[in-house]
């Protein structure tokens, strides 16, 4: 800033007014400067009757380059620009010589390879004609904000997918505004439309299953008093089928610890519910067969020397489900003493083929009962017993 102004060919000291209002100006223009470095932000004007640009020094900061790698051409600019939106950009500025305004975003490559996100506005200034003498244009670099957004978007895809294949969807209830929120994958599970769930919990109720309700109405009183909740019930589908779900959730509070909100997620068990179901009637079937034939059955693991009895087998060889260990030596603790050989024969040199086998056994009242049994070893991939299945 210079203290002197030429005055008919002489210089002359400035009017302090004038000194004042150039440092006033002086301090604008650095504070624009760190302004545009803290919110990564360049203007341009595009002085059209001269055909040049004026770039201010956050353009050479996006770009990474210094004035001499960038001119006050149009061109110069392009030459950064990714090249699948080259031809956008060019088309954009020539509306904005037409007098358009426009607000784009769009690619680079800056000076060290590096791609980056930007976003460019513009305003266009007329001369005396109503004709485009100026174009002003603001660009600011949104790399950062477009690299969290596409993780996020990827990861949102992902979680959809996740929340698809094991039958998970998740919900919020927002207690301040009374309005459920939900996943696409809970209302496939529910079989409603999401416009089902307008207000409130009423009208989830009308979709569970009658004999189920009082379950989930008394789980969303601990939920509103702080409760974390998992609960199991049954909701009827339009087909007037139902199925089975897991809710689990937990509350969210303010800073006065009141509960403003319950998150929570809703995953379908019919699959596992309806597969239980058979195996339950298959077990059943298989408990009453082994009652009316006095036959019961029996699995011993090796490596643990643990075994699982078939209910019949429990009530044939006298155990009290209460006392006994589930161990092969506490099963042969009731094995008759003389017939004890048999067992550590067979383990020592188990067969490969299904083979029959009696043994005398000792019952709880002191008498001696006889066992007949079809034994089969079970291989592993070394060809080594793992498992011994055995019927009487």
């Amino acid at each position: 800033m210079s203290f002197l102004s030429k005055n008919q060919g002489k210089w002359t000291p400035k009017p302090k007014k004038t000194l004042l209002l150039e440092e006033d100006l002086d301090q604008l223009r650095d504070n624009f400067s760190h302004v545009q470095k803290l919110t990564n932000i360049g203007t341009w004007t595009y002085l059209i009757d001269r055909d040049e640009v004026l770039w201010s020094e956050g353009i050479y900061k996006i770009l990474g380059v210094d004035t001499e790698k960038l001119q006050g051409k149009l061109e110069d600019f392009y030459r950064f620009i990714y090249p699948q939106d080259l031809e956008k950009v060019a088309e954009y500025v020539s509306y904005a010589m037409e007098g358009k305004e426009y607000d784009i975003e769009f690619k680079i490559i800056d000076d060290e390879g590096k791609i980056k996100y930007l976003r460019e506005r513009t305003r266009v200034i007329l001369d005396g004609e109503k004709k485009a003498s100026r174009i002003i244009g603001i660009i600011q670099d949104i790399t950062e904000f477009k690299v969290v957004e596409e993780n996020l978007r990827a990861f949102s895809k992902d979680l959809i997918n996740a929340h698809r294949i094991s039958g998970l969807g998740s919900w919020r209830y927002d207690f301040k505004e009374k309005k459920f929120y939900g996943t696409n994958e809970l209302f496939r599970i529910y079989d409603i439309e999401p416009e089902d769930m307008k207000k409130d919990f009423e009208d989830l109720m009308k979709i569970i299953h009658p004999k189920d309700r009082p379950r989930v109405i008394e789980a969303m009183k601990k939920y509103t008093m702080g409760d974390a909740i998992s609960i199991e019930f049954r909701v009827i589908q339009k087909d007037g089928s139902y199925k089975y779900v897991l809710v689990k959730g937990e509350p969210r509070y303010d800073k006065d610890g009141q509960v403003v909100e319950i998150f929570g997620i809703v995953q379908d068990l019919t699959e596992n519910k309806i597969l239980e179901e058979k195996l339950m009637k298959s077990y059943n079937i298989i408990a009453q067969a082994e009652a009316l034939a006095n036959i019961g059955s029996w699995e011993m693991d090796i490596e643990s020397n643990h075994l699982v009895f078939s209910d019949e087998a429990m009530r044939i060889y006298g155990f009290n489900p209460e006392k006994f260990d589930n161990t092969y030596e506490g099963f042969l603790k009731i094995v008759h003493p003389d017939d004890l050989f048999i067992f550590h024969d067979l383990f020592g040199c188990p067969p490969k083929d299904p083979f029959n086998l009696e043994f005398r056994f000792i019952k709880p009242d002191g008498s001696i009962g006889w066992i007949y049994q079809r034994v089969e070893f079970i291989l592993d991939e070394a060809k080594k017993p793992r498992q011994n299945m055995i019927s009487f």
